[in-house]
Parts: structure tokens; sequence; C-alpha cells
């Protein structure tokens, strides 16, 4: 049978095509194997591709800078600048090493065993300071690259850490942070909605007070020195508005390194379910069925007040109106799921020796915070929140931002009625100071596991509202201590702690009003520039570490002549004395006390002496001293 030559000649044609196409691609990727290790084609393309992108793909929106209210930087970027090395493009690996190695302070023998193996890139150091970016670029040696990135910093480093947050990479983690990213998704839809482009630059303005925060931290401290004392938090907010003012607990963490802590270090303790001691419990009691008897046009009875039974359902209507049993919706914390169940692993150490009804017994000390302030205020109930407004850094353009809570419907029926009797019901049973601040404070012993074992801890909680004016405080302190040996009583820890608020109640007072009152331009902060330093402490960070100048020696300075000057630019330049200060009357100093050139240090009384005039020429200011 004769054969299809044809046939054989078109499998020889196609087998020689494809010998052909596979020699043709090994040729190609041979020569861009050797042409990337001798000119790094690849990530030159790359970075074309990257920038191309760049080019063509709509601007994101950028993490801005956070400030507090007097435009303080909180959070910032600064550039990271890191140095790596290409072997292959190095024409002397001793001769550059020999060059970089004093300037970034490396092992160079290591280095030079690791090139020697042949690594393409590898990188040398990280987080180089300004001097060493230009000490390398004045070399210009071949193969020794610097890349620059954004790295998020922390200018306060602890500093109301557990509010802020920390970001990582461009994206938010904890705190305020987290929710930045949230502002920022928004701001990237109302870019693609709006005819107009929008900058991409987001800043963020916050309610806090670096000043208050300042005092309430010196305050934490003061508390975490008291015997067994294990851990402190507190929080201060402004009673009508719910702007979160300060925050902090003890230990606390450095958001520049936060890698290096626990997460029970990072877990924010305001947020986190407890059992409420007695007197708390009571009180909610005892207002339930106030607020029942006002409804029913009852005559109020006698404090304090035993509820019936007919009371028992307005117990539970007081407890969810006042929210104590969610755990807050914030704009600096990460919520659970909507509809979770409150519960704590804790349990009490002994029964109750009398009836609370259907007081619930688990909530957060936010909650609680909240609710003491909801009582204080006009029945509107009002959302705790630490952003006040964001800024366009461009544009100048502002939104401002409420914490009015538009979901929580109306108020409890009958509750503008009710509210005094209510705020005269915690009257009744508080401790009022020398600084006219009232007190509310009890204590318990909670039993909590901790591992294979359980572990017995005493629990403080003490509200306190600070007069300001019109803008009234309202603080919570919590502490977590061990019992030691023969427990102490609530009142012989009370005695301790109440003297420490006092001691800066007065002051919290002034930082308020003057924040409310002071009317002249406050300019952005600026921190100072340079490249982001890596944190090289070695080792876990101190459970109660010091904050900067608490526990050093007092600061100790000449007073300034204030003269003339308006309230705000004397706050600035007596800041770094840590005074007392004080004022009286607007417009712009005319007397103090002490008087100019006067030695004074930290801790000492300042009295400002203020008067309005349309023209204050400074020789003519009359150097009257202070009544």
């Amino acid at each position: 049978m004769a054969g299809h030559p044809r046939l054989t000649n078109n499998r020889e044609k196609r087998g020689g095509r494809i010998v052909l196409c596979c020699s043709l691609l090994a040729l190609f990727l041979l020569t861009g194997w050797l042409l990337d290790r001798h000119y790094g084609l690849v990530a030159i393309f790359s970075q074309g591709l990257t920038d191309l992108k760049s080019t063509f793909s709509p601007v994101e929106p950028v993490r801005g800078v956070l400030y507090d209210r007097n435009l303080r930087q909180l959070a910032v970027n600064l550039p990271r600048v890191s140095v790596y090395l290409r072997g292959r493009e190095i024409e002397s690996i001793p001769a550059t090493l020999l060059e970089i190695g004093p300037i970034l302070d490396l092992d160079r023998a290591q280095l030079q065993e690791q090139l020697a193996s042949g690594v393409l890139r590898l990188w040398v150091a990280r987080g180089i300071n300004e001097e060493q970016e230009a000490a390398i670029t004045r070399l210009g040696l071949k193969g020794v690259y610097l890349q620059r990135e954004e790295k998020r910093y922390y200018p306060g480093e602890t500093q109301a850490a557990h509010l802020i947050g920390y970001a990582e990479d461009g994206i938010g983690l904890a705190g305020l942070e987290y929710h930045h990213d949230r502002l920022l998704a928004d701001q990237k839809l109302r870019q693609q909605q709006a005819d107009e482009p929008l900058s991409p630059a987001l800043d963020l303005v916050l309610t806090v007070d670096l000043k208050v925060q300042a005092v309430l931290e010196e305050l934490l401290y003061d508390i975490a020195g008291l015997a067994g004392v294990q851990r402190v938090a507190s929080y201060i907010i402004e009673e009508q508005s719910g702007e979160l003012i300060a925050g902090g607990q003890l230990p606390n963490f450095n958001p520049n390194s936060f890698a290096q802590y626990r997460q029970e270090i990072l877990d924010n303790m305001f947020f986190l379910p407890i059992l409420l001691p007695d007197r708390f419990r009571l009180f909610i009691r005892d207002a339930a069925a106030l607020q029942a008897q006002v409804l029913k046009h009852r005559p109020m009875a006698v404090w304090p007040i035993s509820p019936d039974e007919e009371d028992l359902g307005s117990q539970l209507r007081l407890w969810d109106w006042l929210g104590l049993g969610e755990i807050p919706e914030t704009d600096f914390h990460v919520t659970n799921p909507s509809g979770a169940i409150m519960s704590s692993a804790q349990r009490r150490a002994s029964s109750a020796k009398q009836s609370f009804g259907l007081v619930p017994e688990i909530t957060t000390p936010l909650g609680l915070l909240n609710a003491l302030a909801l009582l204080h205020g006009d029945g509107r109930k009002v959302r705790t929140f630490a952003i006040k407004k964001i800024l366009d850094a461009q544009t100048g353009k502002e939104i401002l931002l409420d914490g009015q809570d538009t979901q929580a419907g109306q108020p409890l029926e009958g509750a503008s009625l009710v509210l005094p009797e209510l705020a005269q019901l915690y009257h009744s049973q508080v401790e009022r100071g020398a600084s006219r601040t009232r007190y509310f404070h009890d204590s318990h012993t909670v039993i909590e596991p901790q591992g294979a074992y359980d572990r017995r801890l005493l629990q403080d909680l003490l509200h306190g509202i600070i007069p300001a004016g019109a803008h009234d405080l309202h603080l919570l302190v919590m502490v977590e201590r061990w019992p030691d040996g023969v427990e102490r009583g609530d009142r012989e820890f009370s005695r301790e702690l109440l003297p420490l608020l006092e001691r800066r109640a007065e002051r919290l007072s002034v930082l308020q009003q003057i924040s409310k009152s002071v009317a002249d331009y406050v300019e952005p902060g600026v921190v100072e520039g340079g490249n982001y330093q890596e944190d090289v402490a070695a080792g876990a960070p101190a459970a109660l570490s010091a904050a900067a100048g608490v526990g050093q020696e007092p600061i100790q300075g000449v007073m300034p002549d204030l003269t003339g000057l308006s309230l705000r630019k004397s706050l600035r330049l007596l800041h770094g004395l840590h005074l007392d200060i004080t004022f009286s009357g607007t417009g712009w100093v005319v007397g103090q006390r002490p008087p100019p050139g006067a030695q004074v240090q930290s801790g000492d009384s300042c009295h400002l002496l203020l008067e309005k005039r349309e023209r204050l020429e400074l020789e003519k200011v009359s150097k009257r001293p202070v009544e």
C-alpha cells in the first residue's frame, strides 16, 4: 500500500516549526535574564508600569494629619528612607561596603558573605536619618539604592494612644486611625460623584485637647502609684455635646511600635463589659422608681426610694433608654456587630445584700459615663465622638461633624419633666470637693478567669462632674487593683483617690473654659521635619512606663512679661512652665501674678487679669498688681 508523502512532509514541517519556536523562546528568555542581571530591566519595567498606572488612575485620598482641637499635630506622615544593594551592579563589593559601612554602622563581613552568595537584592538599612541619606547620595555608588515611602508617625508617642490608635502600610488598624479609613472611602465616593474634582488630602480636627490630656495623664500616673494598682483608665467628655476631651489608660503603649505590645495592653478598657458596683446599680434602681412616680403624678418619696413590683418594668426601660445595655458606638473604637449580646467573664466575689430589682449588672465604663452625662443634660441622646471636623488641606473647605445620635429616636416619655428630679437624686448621694466638683464613687471585689486559675480584683469606679461654665465636664475613673491582705475598704481608697482628683479639677475646668471662650486665631502646629526613625529599642516595653515630665524634678523658670498680649499668646508662653493658670476678664493682659521676672516652678499658681480695649498701647498699660 502506497504511503502519503504530503502528510509526512507536513508533520516534519510542523515539528521543525515547534523546535524553532522553542529555540527562539529559550533565546529570548536567556537574553532577558542576562539583561536583567546586568541592568535590572524587570525592576525598571515594573516601575514604569506603576508610574503609568498612577498617571491614568484616579487620585486616591491620602491619610491626612490628625490635629487636636487647638490644631496641635497628633499623627502625621513622614518619609521613611531605606537602603538596598543590587549585587550584580556593584563594581567592587569590598570597596562599596567600606564606603557605606561607617555611615550605616553595618557588619561588613556578614554583608560581604551575603552578597557573595549571589543574592540579587539585599536590604541593609531601614529608616535612616537625613544625614545618612545625604551621605549615601553624595557617594553615588553603583548598585546602592535608596527607597522612599511614607510612614505614619505619632509625635506624642504614648499620649492619647488608645484614642488615636495606629496605622500600618496606609491602613488604619485601631482607634481614630481605623475610622479615618471610612472617611477616606467616603471622600473617594464624593470625588466620583462631584462635578468638580476634590482634593485627595483629608485632615481631621479632633475634640481632644492635648493640654487637658496632659493633666489627665498626670492623674493616671499618680493613681498608678497607689498600692496594689494594676490598671487604671479615665475619660473626660463634655456634657451637652458628647465631645471627648481626653482619655487614656495605663499600662499604655506607643503607636509608633504597637506590634511590640500584648493585645491586653492594646485593648481599650472603657469598652470591655464589667460588673457594676452596688451603689451605681442602686442609683439606677432608685432613678427608675422616681421616674415612675413622676410620670404617674405621685408625690416624690423621701430618698432612698424603695421600688415596688410595679416599677420593675421602668427599671428596664430606663436602662435601655440610657443605652447601658449596648457597647457605645463611637468614632474612636471598633464596636462589635449590632445585636451582639453583652457578656462578661467576671463574677461577683460575694452575693448582694439587697435587692436591685430587674436592674442589669453588666455594662461598659464608657456606656456608664454617657448615661450619667445624659441624666444631667436636656434629654437629647448624644453619641460620644472625637472627630470635630474634616479639613480639605488644599481648598480649606471644612465639613463639621457632631455627635448627635439621629438613630436614638424620641426621648423617654416625660423625660423633660423627670431629668431635674433624677439630677437631684444623684446630687443627694455625691460628695462635693473644694473645687465644687461632685464625686460618686464605689468599689467591689470581682473574680476573673486568668488561664487555668481565677484571680480576685478590686474594681473602683469614680464619676466626677467638673463645673466649667456652660460646658461642664464628666469624668470617669476606673481602677483595678490587687487585694492586699486585709482589703482596704471603699472609704479608705477614696481618701487616697479624691485628693489626686481635687488637685487637678480646677486646672481642667480652666482649660475647658479657655478653649471654649478664647476666640483669637489658632495656627496649626507643625512637627519638626525629618525622616522617620525606626524604633530600635529591644525587649518588651515596661508595663507602667513614666510619661515625659512625670516623676521628674519640677521645671523651674522665669515668669515672662505678658502685658499687652492676648490670652492665647500668653498661654503659649507659659505652656512649658506647667503652672496652674487662672484668669479673669476678657481681652488683653493688663496684670499678672507672679510679676514679670519672678522665679517660678511647675505647679505654682498664676493669675492673669484681662481687660478689653479698642486699642491697647503697650506703653500706656498700667502694670497694676492683680487683686
